[in-house]
């Protein structure tokens, strides 16, 4: 049976409910909470050096080079509009000095925030049997993402261009949101 919750963002209040604390994978959603750890722990105009193994990863990506150079801001502008795979695990190793301690950061941010049927495996939303989350638990993760002023604003965007510090980089972002 499917999962579903529609909530009253203002209030919190739930509208709607079916299996809303039933686990299931949840993809790219996965990519909120890595958003909000960055925002909450880094400085926007901070410069990060692509890895190797970022620069690899599979899936959504907004094309970055090993060793290229680019704001935390223009990464989580790749993660939040293209749901680039390589922008998150750029910011996970920036912030935390590997994917593992970052998937740490984000599984206590979890436990803060009271997600009871959420844990996460990976910054990207990889299928694993260890990530996954609740529709009810992903409301309340929405509705606390929406309070930061960056995630509003960037889930308006439909394509955008972003450029490594050197400007010799240019990335098109294009939006995965086809509500949008």
């Amino acid at each position: 049976p499917a999962s579903a919750i529609v909530i009253d963002n203002q209030t919190g209040e739930p509208l709607f409910e079916r299996n809303i604390h039933d686990r299931r994978q949840i993809a790219s959603i996965t990519k909120l909470m890595t958003a909000i750890v960055i925002l909450e722990e880094n400085d926007m105009d901070s410069i990060v050096t692509v890895s190797s193994k970022a620069n690899y990863a599979d899936g959504s990506q907004m094309f970055l080079r090993t060793g290229e150079e680019i704001t935390v801001e223009n990464l989580m502008y790749g993660l939040m509009i293209n749901s680039a795979n390589d922008a998150a695990m750029t910011l996970a190793e920036f912030n935390a000095g590997s994917e593992e301690a970052f998937v740490d950061k984000m599984n206590q941010k979890a436990l803060s925030l009271g997600l009871l049927n959420t844990h996460f495996d990976n910054p990207i939303g990889f299928d694993h049997k260890l990530n996954y989350s609740s529709a009810y638990d992903v409301a309340k993760l929405a509705r606390y993402a929406y309070q930061k002023e960056f995630i509003k604003e960037a889930a308006t965007i439909q394509e955008m261009e972003v450029m490594s510090v050197d400007n010799q980089y240019k990335h098109l972002l294009e939006t995965t949101n086809e509500l949008l």
